[in-house]
């Protein structure tokens, strides 16, 4: 149950009390002196300047004006008063950690007030959702942090109980556990700057073609291997961007491809398109449906349940795109897989 402190009514009571005071002290002031500026004293209607009769009419109209300022001060200290200091319990409980506390108040008469309170428990329903994200994201990051980290204390273990041997293919399944972790935590940190904005570019002009050329050297036996057939579609194109993000960014989008794309032909291309270059990866399934395409930008998002990968890559993808000043947008593929894109601007 909410009390409402009294300190504040009892300034308000206060408040207006001193101010009726005021008031008729200030008309008994300028009323006496407009008896001694006009009126003479030996005028034979006038006893003298105040009689008794004056003095109780004045009285009287102090007393009625302390009245009526006191049940105007407590309407008012009800109506003022009360959300004001349910406001103050309400951020209480919100800093004792009950985050779903909201001020129930529902009189709208009051705009000000009413505008408070509405902006007041936007803030606190904010806050609750930022706290949520913040105890999922934690969790996210030590599971994907975890998964990697198991495997390779597994294989050390083995190596050293003598179960595995230390050779080239042990070597390499180590190589590829490393990679992930690496990339997952450059990944978080991608995330992590752009959010906090602190993501800083080394821009420059390049040649666009140039700068995919070692993914397209990495991927392209990769992918073979899989099952892919991969088709480069590219032009020289320039652009004014950071090299080492713009490979970062096609390289989520090829990861993307090997994870979660059935083997097939996949179409990596390049496109001019109103002052922007346009890099765009198509694969051929099974693609997502078109009303959650938005929300796989979110961070640990995923179309399935089941699905592998950290869920960072589309989220970096997007924070690097933007960093140029440009977008990424995902959709639907000529051979009905998914089509994912980023833009970059071109170079004057």
């Amino acid at each position: 149950m909410i009390q409402h402190s009294p300190s504040l009514r009892r300034k308000f009571s206060f408040y207006m009390a001193t101010v009726a005071i005021s008031g008729l002290l200030s008309s008994f002031v300028v009323w006496g002196g407009f008896y001694f500026v006009f009126v003479d004293p030996r005028n034979e209607y006038l006893e003298s300047y105040l009689n008794f009769i004056d003095l109780a009419a004045l009285l009287l109209s102090v007393m009625l004006g302390l009245i009526v300022s006191l049940v105007a001060a407590r309407i008012l200290s009800k109506r003022i008063a009360a959300p004001l200091s349910e406001v103050a319990l309400v951020a209480r409980h919100l800093t004792a950690g009950d985050l779903s506390a909201r001020v129930a108040y529902k009189d709208g008469s009051l705009g000000e007030i009413s505008q408070l309170i509405s902006d007041f428990n936007t803030l606190a329903a904010h806050l609750q959702q930022s706290t949520n994200e913040s105890i999922q994201w934690n969790a996210a990051i030590a599971h994907e942090l975890r998964t990697p980290l198991t495997i390779m204390n597994g294989m050390m273990e083995g190596v050293a109980d003598q179960v595995f041997d230390l050779d080239d293919e042990w070597m390499a399944l180590m190589k590829f556990q490393l990679e992930g972790l690496t990339r997952i935590v450059e990944d978080l940190r991608v995330i992590s700057l752009y959010e906090s904005g602190r993501m800083s570019l080394k821009t420059e002009r390049l040649a666009l073609d140039q700068v995919i050329q070692p993914l397209r050297s990495l991927y392209e036996p990769l992918l073979s291997k899989l099952g892919f057939t991969i088709e480069w579609e590219s032009r020289p194109v320039r652009v004014f961007g950071d090299s080492t993000r713009i490979r970062q960014a096609l390289n989520a989008l090829l990861e993307n491809v090997r994870v979660h794309a059935a083997p097939g032909v996949v179409r990596v291309s390049i496109e001019e398109n109103a002052g922007f270059a346009v890099i765009s990866v198509a694969d051929s399934g099974p693609g997502i449906p078109h009303d959650i395409a938005p929300q796989m930008f979110d961070p640990f998002r995923s179309a399935r349940s089941d699905a592998k990968g950290s869920g960072l890559g589309l989220t970096v993808v997007k924070y690097i795109a933007e960093a140029h000043g440009g977008y990424a947008l995902l959709g639907r593929s000529e051979s009905g897989g998914l089509r994912a894109e980023f833009e970059l601007p071109l170079a004057d």
